[in-house]
């Protein structure tokens, strides 16, 4: 397509082709359009070569999720749990090869089970006592216990009188008949 300029051009008014990449320039003193640039237009060559892998960046934040993952696939049935009898120490086992998966003993000195597992060796430390229960109700009242002997007579540590003596004894405790109480000094 043509380069249309304008038909009434002001003095300095620019016309550029993008085409051709040349710019045009309005003279008034001269009245007419000059060429005052010319540009080359690049023409896109063929595509490079990739360039190398860069350099591995730092490591991004962890992050973790708040929101659960799926529900996995429901797994294998395990292997049962025959209980062959007891031994007084891990060390006590048989030999794993010797026994049949889930092959298990009762540990004395551990109070725990040993099974022996699929990787043929021994999980040992296994506990089956659960936590302590609560605590339960009261029982119910025993009955009276039998009446026991009669005991010997005490010492008197006081002695009613109807009057106190005059002398006695130091330390000696009398109740007159009016329940006031006397202690002789011995004097």
């Amino acid at each position: 397509m043509a380069l249309q300029f304008p038909e009434n051009p002001t003095d300095g008014e620019y016309v550029s082709d993008s085409a051709t990449g040349r710019v045009w320039q309005w003279d008034d003193f001269k009245t007419r359009w000059i060429l005052i640039k010319q540009y080359f237009i690049p023409v896109p060559g063929p595509t490079g070569t990739i360039g190398p892998q860069g350099i591995p960046g730092p490591p991004g934040e962890s992050i973790k999720s708040t929101v659960p993952g799926p529900k996995g696939d429901k797994g294998d049935a395990g292997f049962g749990v025959n209980l062959l009898g007891t031994v007084a120490t891990e060390s006590s086992l048989p030999v794993a090869a010797n026994v049949a998966t889930g092959d298990a003993y009762w540990v004395l000195d551990t109070e725990t089970i040993s099974i022996r597992t699929e990787a043929i060796e021994w999980a040992n430390g296994i506990a089956i006592r659960g936590p302590s229960g609560a605590t339960g109700p009261d029982g119910v009242p025993g009955k009276d216990g039998v009446n026991g002997e009669k005991g010997d007579d005490g010492l008197a540590i006081c002695e009613v009188v109807a009057f106190p003596p005059a002398k006695g004894p130091k330390g000696k405790l009398f109740i007159d008949n009016l329940n006031r109480v006397y202690v002789t000094t011995g004097l």
